[in-house]
């Protein structure tokens, strides 16, 4: 009997997808221009990303429909970024690498700067994900020359971190000094950057990548002391569900120390985060941590 509901409601579930995008073509008739169109489709697709990627593939499969009609550079590229993103959340790598480099060289010839630095990132962020780290290193890099270029603050000082994230990974996986190194400078260039801004939230971020850093290095003590300085400044903010994840390097911080009784407490008030905020990912870390205890 369960199979059979499961099935009802699944199909439930595509009827309703299928009314959705019936629903959405309908109104993309009654609109004057192919790049209306895009950008409805864009929005709709972009909204259902994570929740509902099917459905948001074939929102993006009618962008690319309506911006290949009107020939806009500025609609295509946009249209190639919401595939790119699509292909990306499906891992699906060599097809959203395609897709986003079609984007750049769109962005590229009509000058839409703010669209070359969300391009760069995005190709970085999948040769991340292939442990491709020096041409990922050169895509950031692009990204954030523009930003300085533009000053846009904020966002410069997001590829300093991503790019710190990026060494601490290849530090992790290589056990190289050099990794290392780099991924401290640009935490520390990071840093300088969001306390420039005082931009408490950035600053806390990028203290308790600077904490997993250091947990890769087995620095422990280094790693308690910026886990309770990023705790500070989320207490500032009122931020209390970005505290799990500090709490959880704060564990194994601790653990590393010896510090048990330390290391269990902050496995307490993590697990608690975790239950109010319901945070999935942050959960499957804990039991990793707490079977370690």
């Amino acid at each position: 009997m369960k199979a059979i509901i499961s099935t009802i409601l699944f199909i439930n579930f595509l009827h309703a997808r299928a009314q959705n995008l019936d629903s959405l073509i309908n109104i993309s008739l009654t609109l004057k221009s192919d790049t209306e169109k895009v950008q409805l489709f864009y929005k709709e697709g972009f909204k259902y990303r994570a929740i509902d990627p099917f459905y948001s593939f074939e929102c993006a499969e009618w962008a690319e429909k309506s911006a290949n009609e009107s020939k806009n550079p500025y609609y295509l590229a946009k249209a190639f970024n919401l595939k790119g993103i699509i292909f990306y959340r499906k891992g699906e790598y060599p097809k959203a690498l395609n897709y986003h480099r079609k984007a750049l060289e769109f962005r590229t010839k009509i000058k839409d700067l703010d669209g070359i630095v969300k391009s760069n990132i995005n190709l970085a962020n999948i040769y991340s994900e292939l442990n491709m780290f020096l041409t990922a290193e050169a895509n950031y890099n692009s990204a954030y020359e523009i930003c300085v270029q533009t000053q846009n603050h904020l966002q410069a000082t997001n590829c300093l971190m991503n790019m710190g994230v990026l060494f601490a990974t290849a530090a992790s996986l290589q056990k190289d000094s050099i990794h290392f190194l780099k991924a401290q400078d640009y935490f520390k260039r990071a840093f300088r950057s969001a306390n420039q801004m005082h931009h408490y939230e950035l600053m806390a971020e990028i203290l308790n990548n600077t904490a997993v850093l250091n947990l890769i290095q087995q620095e422990n003590e280094d790693a308690v002391a910026n886990g309770m300085d990023a705790l500070k400044l989320y207490d500032i903010m009122e931020l209390d569900a970005m505290k799990a994840d500090v709490y959880l390097n704060l564990a194994l911080a601790n653990l590393y120390l010896k510090n048990v009784s330390s290391a269990n407490d902050c496995l307490t008030k993590a697990d608690s985060l975790i239950r109010y905020f319901n945070l999935t990912e942050s959960k499957l870390q804990w039991y990793n941590i707490a079977a370690k205890v």
